[in-house]
């Protein structure tokens, strides 16, 4: 994985890596990005997972009563495709997919021309809150990880990876507008960038409360995972 790290090199944050950037095309479109929704990208489990999920879940609720249960969408993997050239490998949550300056060395009219090729397409399931707990969040996540790893080859398969989105919003005056939230699963309290995890009905006025006409389009900047809840991942979008 790649640490995120500042222009001068150093490591901002040990906790986060880079899975997809984008930075190369200027960011991805709406129109740039393909969705396939099936069963078959389902995480994989056993009854004695299941009761697991449960008691975490019943643990949590009792401690933190605002907690509520919704359906999220599971990232299972994406790739990236040229249009002139179909898509080859899907790139899993192991994969680190970006373009280099080699690949740019005919300069930026050859950057563009990708970038009105590119397409990303994200392979996902539905999974849901509870699951996630259960899972990423669980003490036990080392072994459920292993336990991928050693009977499925993949150490994401039996953990609910719901796909969560940020928003760097910036203002007509150059401003970010960050959030403080309490009553949350994760980093209560804590400054953040806009977001959440979406669900089947959530647009992005729900996650940032403005209204959706004074919103601009989202550019995909890339996908980040946070290795607090054992690489959890988050795509991240730019919003004027």
């Amino acid at each position: 994985m790649l640490p995120v790290k500042s222009h001068s090199g150093e490591i901002m944050d040990p906790e986060v890596s880079v899975l997809l950037h984008c930075a190369h095309w200027q960011g991805l479109l709406r129109s740039q990005v393909q969705v396939e929704l099936s069963e078959r990208f389902n995480r994989q489990t056993d009854l004695a997972l299941e009761r697991h999920i449960d008691e975490v879940w019943m643990k949590r609720v009792s401690k933190e009563p605002w907690l509520f249960n919704r359906a999220k969408f599971r990232l299972h993997s994406f790739c990236l495709a040229d249009l002139q050239n179909p898509p080859s490998t899907p790139l899993s949550h192991g994969t680190i997919f970006h373009h280099t300056e080699d690949q740019n060395s005919q300069g930026q009219r050859h950057l563009g021309d990708i970038h009105n090729r590119c397409i990303s397409q994200i392979k996902k399931c539905y999974t849901c809150y509870k699951d996630y707990l259960g899972t990423n969040w669980s003490c036990g996540v080392a072994k459920l990880r292993q336990r991928g790893e050693a009977e499925f080859g993949d150490p994401l398969t039996l953990l609910a990876q719901p796909l969560g989105v940020g928003g760097i919003l910036c203002t007509s005056n150059g401003q970010v507008v960050m959030i403080r939230t309490q009553k949350v699963a994760e980093a209560g309290g804590l400054l953040d960038i806009s977001g959440g995890h979406p669900e089947r009905d959530m647009n992005k006025e729900d996650s940032v409360n403005i209204p959706l006409s004074s919103l601009g389009p989202p550019d995909l900047m890339g996908v980040a995972l946070n290795h607090t809840s054992a690489g959890g991942p988050s795509a991240e979008f730019y919003v004027r």
